[in-house]
């Protein structure tokens, strides 16, 4: 039915470009349980439909992978997939941005996954001071207006995978925070909790125009 991708990275990883025929108000999604069928009605646009739709079915491919074969069950908590495995779990970790959904998990105490389209924004000065380390600002401030915004999104998807993989949402302070260029948590392990374990995060290549990472936790 679709043709997911699995990106290059530390742990599994799958994307899926929504086909056309889906972002219509008319599409039917036959594969949703009753419960998840529930939740697609209060969905206000047929965009945010297919990319809740099309992220719960790239949830079961990824997890079919990993499983091997084997039997496997979905829960979540908080929010969060998590997968039963035999003999083992899985965190799991879904994001979209236009008509690409990615998919993460791994047998990980925690994981996040975060894309999104790179575009210019307004009020550069507010966003960089927000997301921005200080060391990141120095280092992007400087750039053209291209290179600025591509740099920014790398950070930024960085840290809202990490912000999901917490649970935290926005609330992280995100200008606390800074990854090694080997993705090892440098700055940033005295916030609670990123003050367990051992954190990383990487980028993905995901497609053009788009930013994307990895953010996960072993304990």
């Amino acid at each position: 039915m679709f043709a997911p991708r699995r990106l290059d990275a530390e742990l599994p990883v799958f994307s899926l470009s929504i086909p056309a025929r889906l972002l219509t108000p008319q599409a039917a999604f036959d594969w949703l349980g009753a419960e998840e069928q529930d939740r697609l009605r209060v969905l206000g646009s047929a965009r945010r439909r297919a990319q809740f739709a099309c992220g719960r079915w790239l949830l079961h491919h990824a997890a079919r992978q990993v499983a091997a074969g084997g039997r496997y069950r979905v829960e979540f908590s908080g929010g969060r997939p998590l997968l039963e495995l035999p003999g083992s779990t899985a965190a799991a970790s879904i994001s979209h941005s236009g008509d690409l959904v990615l998919c993460a998990l791994g047998r990980v105490a925690r994981i996040g996954v975060d894309v999104e389209e790179i575009r210019p924004r307004r009020n550069w000065e507010g966003l960089a001071a927000r997301v921005l380390h200080p060391l990141e600002l120095r280092r992007l401030g400087g750039l053209p207006e291209a290179g600025r915004w591509q740099g920014f999104y790398a950070a930024w998807t960085r840290k809202e995978a990490l912000a999901k993989a917490l649970g935290a949402g926005l609330a992280l302070p995100f200008a606390r925070i800074l990854f090694s260029e080997s993705g090892e948590l440098k700055e940033g392990r005295e916030i609670t909790g990123l003050d367990r374990g051992h954190w990383r995060a990487c980028l993905l290549d995901a497609g053009p125009q788009v930013a994307a990472a990895l953010a996960w936790r072993v304990d």
